[in-house]
């Protein structure tokens, strides 16, 4: 997927020195970019309930923040 290549709203986590699952995010409302809707997914089961994921978040949070003056709204989708 090269559109994922230095792509400022996705990123891969890595735990042990291998690919876990990875962060992303986008504007739900396009060239608005009031509502920035942020998603995480840990690929394995085997890697659920180890804290990667509370971790990743934190991190690409405050990595957006970071990147962006203003952020009115941010979003964010749970499905098990």
């Amino acid at each position: 997927m090269p559109e994922l290549i230095d792509n400022a709203y996705h990123r891969l986590i890595w735990y042990n020195d291998r690919i876990v699952g990875e962060v992303s995010a986008h504007w739900v409302d396009g060239k608005l970019q009031h509502w920035l809707e942020v998603g995480i997914i840990i690929y394995q089961k085997s890697d659920w309930g180890k804290g990667i994921a509370s971790i990743a978040l934190k991190i690409w949070l405050a990595e957006l923040f970071s990147q962006h003056e203003k952020l009115p709204h941010i979003g964010l989708a749970i499905s098990v």
